[in-house]
């Protein structure tokens, strides 16, 4: 986090309200990030396939092109966007993110390719770093949770929907390893059966070990529409569908560094 403005920071409502995350792009933050569509858009060639992607045609002329980009913040992020997962300086564009406070931040989606998207709390963007660099089938499903979460065009059926897939391929193998196509419910419902056949780093007593991992599995099945209910949601709510990938990503953490497992000193 860099330094308040001299300005501000003798005031703590000031400094709080200047760290604010900016839903709007402030002016100076426009200006930066045209700078950076100009010079991604040199080549003709770019601006072309641009126009193709997004039913859009620029003006020819630079000047006016620059203007029409400015008209609307909606269109420039577009544009930052796609020269983002064009594999062009992303470093660059989460500088002025960063330096704005703006809402906006840039990951990854799920083909590991540079997009913009809804900042996410710092307390555990680590370990969703962590996960968008880690190989296997299960960070294949947190990658794809991710962005469905927190693209700019949130997916949050579908993020919920990966987040639960990336719990079932984990956790499967701790629970009912020999039952390849187990549910998440299906795997809760065996913890709760035979508590004491796992362990957590919790070390709680008895069977409060696994219990709190237990109700952190059952928001995240809880989220899943289910067929024909006609008291269920339609859609999640972005922000709890925000909550569950965040929720996923931990315990992926938890299961994949061997911080819940199986029992080796309790009577199953």
């Amino acid at each position: 986090m860099h330094r308040p403005p001299l300005s501000k920071r003798n005031n703590s409502d000031q400094v709080e309200e200047y760290f604010t995350l900016q839903e709007e792009l402030s002016e100076p933050l426009k200006y930066s990030l045209l700078g950076f569509v100009d010079k991604g858009f040199r080549d003709k060639q770019t601006v072309n396939q641009f126009e193709r992607r997004h039913d859009q045609v620029l003006p020819h002329v630079r000047t006016e092109m620059l203007q029409a980009l400015l008209k609307g913040d909606s269109f420039l992020l577009d544009a930052v966007d796609y020269l983002l997962g064009e594999w062009h300086d992303w470093r660059e564009v989460k500088s002025y993110l960063d330096d704005s406070r703006s809402i906006y931040d840039v990951g990854r989606d799920d083909q590991g390719r540079y997009q913009l998207q809804r900042r996410q709390p710092p307390e555990l963007s680590n370990l969703v770093d962590d996960a968008l660099s880690s190989r296997g089938r299960v960070y294949d499903h947190i990658r794809r949770a991710v962005a469905y979460a927190f693209g700019r065009n949130p997916q949050p059926n579908d993020a919920c929907f990966e987040s639960t897939k990336a719990l079932e391929v984990i956790a499967k193998p701790i629970f009912i390893p020999n039952d390849q196509k187990a549910t998440l419910g299906k795997i809760i419902g065996a913890a709760e059966a035979k508590p004491s056949k796992w362990i957590t780093d919790f070390d709680a007593e008895g069977d409060d070990d696994i219990s709190a991992v237990v109700d952190m599995l059952k928001l995240v099945w809880e989220t899943q529409l289910r067929h024909g209910d006609a008291d269920d949601l339609l859609e999640v709510p972005p922000k709890r569908a925000e909550m569950i990938v965040h929720l996923a990503v931990l315990l992926v953490h938890w299961f994949s560094s061997g911080r819940i497992r199986v029992s080796t000193s309790r009577s199953a």
